[in-house]
């Protein structure tokens, strides 16, 4: 949520104030700004465009616990609807739909989207038009990289992966102690 952000006060005053309570406005001026572009923007088109344009902070980059999705770039999501295209597509393995796979484009070292896949190995992201590579990967499945996507302004681009699972094994063995010290529970 908003931390520090200068709001007015009673008395004619402004003070420094922290919450969702201050970051709220900025994120409903940025949909008012992007809808006065393109009033025809559907709630899901409009989440997403914010979503991919914000700022990544903290760690994990993307959605996390601290900062969510990051700090809303009204510039960034503004060009996205003036400038932006569409990526989208599944990602797979042998057929199945991989779910919470990360899809990545990059465009540069400075811009990359990151989003994880539905539960039917769906995503989708609005990107600067531009050429990109694109990654998906989840655990236990080799990455996979599509080279030179196009992203065209207005349009949307299709690229489906398909992930190659990593070769299992079953470990068995018996794990020990050299110096064992028994450690006695007291009441």
């Amino acid at each position: 949520p908003g931390v520090s952000v200068a709001s007015s006060w009673p008395g004619g005053e402004y003070k420094a104030l922290n919450g969702t309570s201050m970051a709220t406005p900025h994120v409903a001026g940025v949909v008012a700004l992007l809808r006065s572009a393109r009033p025809s923007l559907s709630v899901t088109e409009t989440i997403e465009i914010i979503t991919s344009s914000a700022v990544p902070l903290g760690a994990p980059q993307g959605p996390n616990n601290d900062y969510g999705w990051g700090r809303v770039d009204a510039y960034a999501a503004l060009s996205l609807v003036l400038n932006g295209g569409v990526l989208s597509g599944t990602v797979t393995s042998s057929g199945a739909p991989v779910a919470g796979a990360p899809v990545t484009a990059t465009r540069s070292v400075t811009q990359s989207v990151r989003v994880p896949t539905d539960a039917l190995g769906r995503y989708q992201m609005s990107l600067l038009a531009g050429t990109y590579t694109v990654t998906a990967s989840a655990f236990g499945f080799s990455p996979t990289i599509a080279l030179n996507v196009p992203i065209t302004a207005g349009e949307t681009t299709q690229v489906s992966l398909a992930l190659s699972a990593m070769p299992t094994a079953t470990v068995v063995g018996r794990v020990t102690e050299t110096n064992r010290v028994d450690v006695q529970r007291t009441a």
